[in-house]
């Protein structure tokens, strides 16, 4: 659907999927055959540790910039890449660009929420995309400059996660946001990442501590000089963790100037589950007759 006044590629890998993916993949392929690449594998590339992203698709990618668009994601603007390359070429100092997009409800089909961290169009400084997180801005937005991401290859191979290729992507000169939504993220498709992660704590658990072994290495790439953002997130997430291992009280006890900086919400939720358990315990099964009556 892209509508562009340049020639661009689309690199398509799929991941040994046994569907009929590779299947409807081949047949664009060989409709557009100077537009679209496809890479098939014959064993799941993913589950023996390859980086898919910096292993094999930034390798076969020719093209000035690249933007992602992961298989649990779709673009719903024509003029996406058109307006995002416009954007980067007014800003040479800027390596990295980011739009607003909608959470779709995998199920519904329903907008759900938005993610738009502006209601303008602005150019965001590392220390804010680092106290953002990963929901900052959406993955099928980022649109960044492919030298660039080759110079970070080293870094993040094994650990490509957009947020840090949104943080590793800001530093020469921030983030460039533009506040059009023109992409959409589904939520809990069936075998997304999202669903995967609420169906599994421990790979909560172990997400976490991976993501604060990754911060501590971009502070010593960056020679500190994002030390403090960098440490109100880690902050944050050693938080989460607890929370996810059931130690409540001794957030509450040991962590109350940090907790005070979270949403309401989770501290409420916090404070119930170190005092009040029994009260969430209600709430649970509450929660589980409505989304079986649903």
């Amino acid at each position: 659907m892209q509508e562009t006044g340049f020639s661009y590629e689309i690199v398509i890998h799929d991941d040994a999927s046994t569907d009929s993916t590779a299947e409807i993949v081949k047949q664009y392929e060989s409709r557009y055959p100077n537009k679209i690449i496809g890479v098939y594998q014959e064993k799941n590339q993913y589950s023996q540790g390859a980086d898919i992203l910096f292993d094999i698709m930034l390798p076969m990618a020719r093209g000035k910039y690249i933007a992602l668009c992961e298989g649990d994601d779709y673009w719903t603007e024509p003029y996406k890449l058109q307006k995002q390359v416009e954007a980067m070429e007014l800003h040479p100092e800027c390596d990295l660009c980011a739009h607003a997009a909608t959470i779709v409800d995998a199920e519904t089909k329903q907008i759900i929420n938005e993610i738009k961290p502006s209601a303008k169009e602005c150019i965001f400084v590392p220390e804010e995309v680092i106290a953002g997180g990963g929901g900052f801005v959406a993955t099928n937005s980022l649109f960044i400059k492919r030298d660039e991401m080759e110079k970070d290859a080293n870094l993040l191979r094994g650990f490509s996660l957009d947020y840090f290729l949104q943080i590793m992507g800001s530093i020469r000169g921030g983030m460039l946001y533009l506040a059009d939504s023109m992409s959409s993220y589904r939520w809990m498709a069936k075998g997304s990442w999202s669903e995967k992660m609420h169906k599994d704590l421990q790979m909560n658990i172990d997400f976490i501590e991976r993501c604060c072994t990754m911060l501590n290495r971009i502070n010593m790439r960056t020679g500190a000089r994002y030390k403090d953002a960098i440490e109100k997130v880690i902050e944050i997430n050693n938080i989460n963790q607890l929370e996810l291992k059931n130690e409540c009280k001794y957030i509450v006890k040991n962590y109350s100037p940090v907790l005070s900086r979270m949403p309401r919400p989770q501290i409420l939720r916090i404070y119930i589950k170190a005092y009040f358990p029994w009260l969430k315990t209600i709430c649970d099964m509450i929660r589980g007759r409505h989304d079986k009556q649903q």
